[in-house]
């Protein structure tokens, strides 16, 4: 009993942990530039603007500008139009963004680490967080594909290493 409990060596486990998360902060992955439209704006208008733009998701505001406090604006995601047609049908595409935006926007600070970006998505269900910056206005979006280029990289590299293994014990490292 001199020896109580063995603890395991938990440094081979973790040291496939990509360390990037813990490492970089939502503003070097956020995308920008904003793309806002006015509440106005027709479902039919929102997703031409997606199309046009390659992105998934649009900032919702009085006004249109990318440039407000976060408090102003909603969002909207492909996933928001693919269910309210899902819905509605082709009438759909008629009716005015402002109306189905989610609010409150949920958001995170440019500053903050990675790791708390990917916390608040898992926690909150969501695939897209605006991002805020010192003076509380949007700043960007990071999105889950964004995340998931990173998760990915990890990924890969430890493919990598796997084919690369000469036998068992270079395996098991």
């Amino acid at each position: 009993w001199a020896e109580p409990v063995s603890r395991p060596d938990l440094s081979a486990a973790t040291g496939v942990v990509d360390p990037y998360a813990y490492r970089h902060r939502v503003r070097e992955l956020m995308s920008r530039p904003i793309v806002a439209v006015a509440g106005t704006v027709t479902v039919r208008q929102a997703v031409n603007l997606m199309v046009e733009r390659r992105i998934s998701s649009l900032f919702v505001c009085d006004d249109g500008r990318p440039d407000g406090p976060v408090s102003g604006y909603g969002i909207v995601t492909e996933r928001d139009v693919m269910r309210l047609v899902a819905a509605h049908g082709a009438d759909a595409l008629s009716q005015p963004v402002g109306g189905f935006a989610s609010r409150p926007l949920a958001s995170i600070a440019a500053g903050a680490f990675v790791y708390r970006a990917i916390g608040r998505m898992e926690r909150l269900k969501i695939r897209h967080l605006a991002v805020r910056d010192e003076d509380e206005r949007l700043a960007g979006v990071i999105s889950a594909r964004d995340l998931l280029r990173l998760r990915a990289g990890a990924a890969i590299g430890l493919d990598d290493a796997i084919r690369a293994a000469g036998g068992a014990a270079e395996m098991a490292r």
